[in-house]
This record gives C-alpha cells, sequence and structure tokens, in this order.
C-alpha cells in the first residue's frame, strides 16, 4: 500500500528546548527531528510485526533490525513470514522525508499539553503518492502520529516511545490502522473474468524489544548473506 510511506522513522531523540524556540517552518521542523537523531551512531534492535487484513495475515512474525550511520540498514528474519513494511525501519528519517516529499505547510499546535509541529506533504515518487501528514512533539523531536490519503486507501500511525539507557527515547511499538482499497481489480485466469476492487480495514502493528544503543556494529555485519534455505535477508517494502 503506499499510504505505507508515512512511516518515515525509526528513531528520534530527545531534544531539549531548542526545537520549540524554532519558527514554524519546514527546514526547523526537520532541524528539531535531526538534531536529537543524531546522538544515535548505530544500533541493534528485536521486533516483532503483526499484520491482519482482508489482504495479509501475518501474525507475529519476528527480525532482527541493524543500523549504522550513515545509512547503513539489514533486516534479517528469525520467525515466520516476514514482509517488512517501510514504515519500521527508516533509519534516518530526515533522510527519508527529504528523498520522498515535498513539505508543502508547517504549523505549530498542541497535541495535549505538549507543543507540536504539523507536516503537510505530498510525495515526490510513484511509491510515495499521495497526501501525508506527520505530528512532530517540540520538546523531544519524535514523530508521533502521522495519516496519509492516497485517494482509494487512508492510513493512520501512531507511535509509542520509551527511554532507553537512560537518555535515548526510542519506539517500543508502531499502531498502523488501515481502510479503503485493500486490493485493485485484476484478472482471473481461472474464472476468466476480472474481479472487482476489495476494500476493508487492517491494522499493522510494529514493536521494539532489547535495544542495543551505540555499541558498536562491524561493517561486515551489512553484508548481504544467503541464508540455509538459498533465501537472501529481507529489504523493507511499501
Amino acid at each position: 500500500m503506499k499510504a505505507a510511506r508515512i512511516g518515515i522513522l525509526l528513531l528520534c531523540l530527545t531534544c531539549t528546548g531548542w526545537c520549540a524556540q524554532k519558527p514554524d517552518s519546514a527546514e526547523a521542523a526537520l532541524r528539531c527531528i535531526e538534531r536529537g537523531y543524531a546522538s544515535v551512531k548505530d544500533y541493534k534492535v528485536e521486533i516483532q510485526v503483526s499484520v491482519e487484513s482482508p489482504q495479509v495475515h501475518m501474525p507475529n512474525a519476528k527480525a532482527v533490525v541493524y543500523f549504522k550511520r550513515p545509512d547503513k540498514l539489514r533486516v534479517i528474519p528469525k520467525e515466520g513470514f516476514m514482509m517488512m513494511p517501510s514504515y519500521a525501519v527508516m533509519g534516518d528519517p530526515v533522510g527519508f522525508i527529504r528523498k520522498n516529499f515535498s513539505i508543502i505547510g508547517v504549523k505549530s499546535a498542541k497535541l495535549g499539553a505538549e507543543p507540536v509541529y504539523i507536516l503537510s506533504m505530498v510525495g515526490k515518487t510513484m511509491q510515495s503518492a499521495g497526501k501525508f501528514e506527520i505530528v512532530v512533539e517540540k520538546r523531544r523531536g519524535l514523530i508521533v502520529s502521522g495519516s496519509a490519503n492516497d485517494g482509494a486507501s487512508k492510513l493512520t500511525a501512531k507511535w509509542e516511545y520509551k527511554q532507553s539507557d537512560g537518555k535515548f527515547w526510542m519506539p517500543i511499538k508502531i499502531t498502523v490502522k488501515m481502510e479503503g482499497l485493500v486490493a485493485p481489480q485484476a484478472f482471473d485466469p481461472k474464472e476468466m473474468k476480472m474481479n472487482p476492487p476489495k476494500t476493508g480495514t487492517g491494522t499493522a502493528i510494529v514493536t521494539f524489544t532489547n535495544y542495543r544503543i551505540n555499541r558498536g556494529i562491524p561493517d561486515s555485519i551489512f553484508v548481504e548473506k544467503k541464508q540455509g534455505d538459498g533465501r537472501r535477508d529481507l529489504k523493507p517494502v511499501g
């Protein structure tokens, strides 16, 4: 689903009052995220992905994710069929935004008592087509929610965080809810007819555990290897 490209972040770290003191501009909002993110040089984390929709049923697939600045990323599946959503393992959120989206608006608001930026964006490529919105908490520089609409389907996402090692605010759960088109019109060769589009709702949940941050990761970890059954490591999709 194209709308799943809103997921733009794995990590955003604590930002002091620096974020809240900047004017409402796209660059100020991106620097707010980037400033805290720079503190993480590498990480290893275990993830579990569950997807439930009319099109996909994937309960409790597990993988290990490695990331090293500036852009090294590897996802190693451990258990179950893994179809890795891109919003779960972006590594560098600001770089991902700059590459895939144009920011067309930014405003300040409050989410409860927390001052936030609200960024409106449009995709630059067919893979990120549609209209997008993300909400960034100014105090810590965290993306806390987002939404997407590609005209045929809608998606909302919520990030939950916990402090790791007493200083890094890391995501521990991403919940994504989808509605609308889940499968386009398609030809059925067995019945020799066109099947109509399918609509419905779905939920994807990604949980993160056992973070190891800034412990050092050798470059050899990121060399793609064949698994025992001949398959290769998976790369993020969507």
